[in-house]
């Protein structure tokens, strides 16, 4: 799907659905695949069009928009973004449980 030719055929068949896919299904997760994709690329039209209206008064104000219309577009990000830092912690708090590692060169 991340080739020309895949990202084609995803989005006709995609286009052409009559009724959702079933729940688990490999239909369902292309048509997830080509929603989040097309979810993101709206995104970065908004953003292309924003930017381009930015001046240094108002940067922070337009950030801020961005931001807000990022999370409201992609809820799952700041979901993911938190689940990775809390696995990332107890990963370390597990590590410095066990002490220093030691390092041996090769020779």
């Amino acid at each position: 799907m991340t080739s020309s030719a895949g990202w084609l055929r995803s989005n006709i068949l995609y286009d052409t659905l009559t009724e959702a896919p079933a729940p688990g299904s490999p239909l369902e997760s292309v048509c997830a695949f080509v929603f989040v994709q097309r979810q993101k690329a709206d995104f970065l039209k908004h953003k292309c069009l924003v930017q381009s209206c930015v001046v240094s008064e108002n940067k922070e104000a337009v950030q801020e928009l961005l931001d807000t219309l990022h999370i409201e577009m992609f809820p799952d990000v700041e979901v993911k973004k938190s689940e990775h830092s809390q696995v990332a912690k107890k990963i370390m708090e597990r590590q410095l449980a066990r002490g220093p590692e030691l390092v041996h060169a090769l020779k």
